[in-house]
């Protein structure tokens, strides 16, 4: 539920109904997704540390800084999700 909230509050400053309701469930498919795989290879999320270092990063207003850590968040998903799913 926090990791929803959390990437909901990212994206709703855009006041775009119809897009954050794509969102929504594209975020809900793919959250499902990647913990099944991921926990299968053994991972355990730290989802709440790169939250709040990301959050920490935008609200001291350091873009790319959040950008950075955003990626090292999306690449560490990407990178244990991948074998899992090849193994299938």
């Amino acid at each position: 539920m926090a990791n929803r909230a959390f990437h909901r509050a990212l994206v709703a400053p855009c006041a775009m109904p119809r897009l954050l309701a794509s969102l929504d469930g594209l975020q809900l498919a793919n959250s499902r997704m990647v913990f099944a795989m991921a926990r299968s290879a053994g991972w355990r999320p730290r989802s709440n540390q790169d939250h709040r270092l990301i959050l920490q990063a935008l609200r001291a207003r350091n873009v790319e800084h959040a950008c950075n850590l955003l990626a090292r968040h999306i690449q560490t998903i990407e990178r244990l999700a991948l074998p899992a799913s090849a193994a299938g």
